[in-house]
């Protein structure tokens, strides 16, 4: 057995879960997601990835610092050990800090609103996602780069790393998104998959739970197919019509999901049915069982 080895920690980590705290799936899948999982949030336009990473964000806050919000939105009674991610950790390499407020707070009510503002750490990449682009850097609200001024001329994937290394180990970490990387030049597809697959690994020992977000029918079907492999579980997102209704209904399932899958199985879920609402986010409306 290796020197250093702590068998009883490891045991521990097995079997530590994080609560999305979207109740009615955490009541699915026995409390939460397996600590230290790479996610990946693979979603049609408008279906509801983006809202289901905010909601577990806000949600997470209130659960933090409020004992009442941890028995509302925390399911404690499947024998798990619960973790709570000490914060938020966003980053997003073509959006600004303002601009995700913005957003979140012209779709969901103050409460929310205030508890992700909260404990938000938020990295902004576009200064270097935009650098060998027509974009002048006005457009960004930044001040322009000069050689030096982002670690003497490091690249994305470097300022990535980087930050990931001194901010992720605990959190919740959104990464926002890989759609953009996918359709930016600035870093190799062969050289994203490097930096996933390492991320799939560093994950379980950071103890962290990291949600990516990726636009379904954007990228390439193989490039989808890669991602997909090497996350440890892949949530989807999509409409469908309801049957003889004009309108269109938003839905989630579990592609894969190591540790998670059986219980959906075992229960014969086939997909949920969800919801975006203003005043309590994403929810899970009704549970499709085969």
């Amino acid at each position: 057995m290796p020197s250093g080895y702590d068998e009883e920690a490891e045991e521990t980590f097995l079997d530590q879960r994080i609560p999305t705290c979207v109740n009615a799936f955490d009541n699915i899948i026995k409390g939460g997601l397996p600590s230290g999982s790479l996610v990946l949030l693979l979603g049609e336009v408008g279906s509801g990835h983006v809202e289901f990473a905010y909601t577990s964000a806000a949600r997470l806050s209130l659960v933090r610092a409020d004992k009442n919000m941890r028995d509302r939105y925390v399911q404690e009674s499947f024998g798990h050990d619960i973790v709570i991610p000490e914060r938020t950790v966003y980053i997003s390499f073509s959006r600004s800090k303002k601009e995700v407020l913005r957003e979140f707070r012209l779709s969901f009510a103050t409460q929310y609103y205030e508890a992700f503002k909260r404990n938000l750490v938020f990295k902004d990449l576009s200064n270097l996602y935009f650098r060998r682009t027509p974009v002048p850097s006005s457009w960004l609200d930044q001040k322009p780069m000069f050689l030096g001024a982002q670690g003497n001329g490091e690249s994305l994937v470097e300022a990535l790393v980087g930050f990931l290394d001194k901010e992720a180990p605990g959190s919740l970490v959104i990464i926002d998104s890989l759609t953009d990387l996918f359709l930016s030049n600035t870093i190799s597809p062969q050289d994203m998959i490097y930096v996933l697959k390492g991320m799939q690994r560093v994950s379980k020992k950071w103890n962290s739970m990291i949600y990516m977000m990726l636009t379904r029918e954007v990228v390439e079907e193989k490039q989808e197919r890669t991602v997909s492999d090497l996350c440890d579980g892949v949530l989807v997102f999509g409409w469908s019509r309801a049957e003889r209704r004009s309108w269109m209904r938003r839905y989630m399932y579990v592609a894969k999901f190591i540790g998670v899958l059986p219980h959906l199985d075992s229960q014969r879920v086939s997909r949920f049915l969800t919801d975006v609402k203003s005043n309590s986010g994403f929810v899970v409306a009704m549970t499709e069982r085969i």
